[in-house]
């Protein structure tokens, strides 16, 4: 069993308000329609604060890196995202793991 730690090793966020699905299950199909919330985005300046503020947090409870992960995305699909490279690059120098789920409409191969 591992030890309770004492903060989060999770980072959820929406690094953008955009998707390029309707599907019925989520609910970005009636959040997008709303004009306050489509296609806001955070900068690269927010992103970068927040994922490095994250990372300090861990170094300071010496938590494992491999303890931790990014998730960015909630509504949206992350490979919309224009500055996904800067997410993936902040996490791999932080040592942090990614997880994205994707409705796969990017591919193209």
């Amino acid at each position: 069993m591992y030890p309770l730690l004492p903060i989060p090793t999770e980072l959820s966020f929406e690094p953008i308000n955009l998707c390029n699905a309707k599907c019925y299950c989520c609910p970005y199909a009636w959040l997008g329609e709303d004009k306050e919330y489509r296609g806001k985005k955070m900068s690269t300046k927010q992103i970068t604060l927040l994922m490095n503020s994250f990372a300090d947090l861990l170094k300071k409870y010496n938590v494992p890196p491999w303890v931790a992960h990014v998730q960015p995305w909630r509504y949206s699909d992350p490979l919309v995202c224009p500055d996904l490279e800067l997410i993936l690059e902040l996490a791999a120098k932080n040592k942090m793991q990614v997880i994205i789920t994707t409705n796969g409409v990017s591919f193209t191969e």
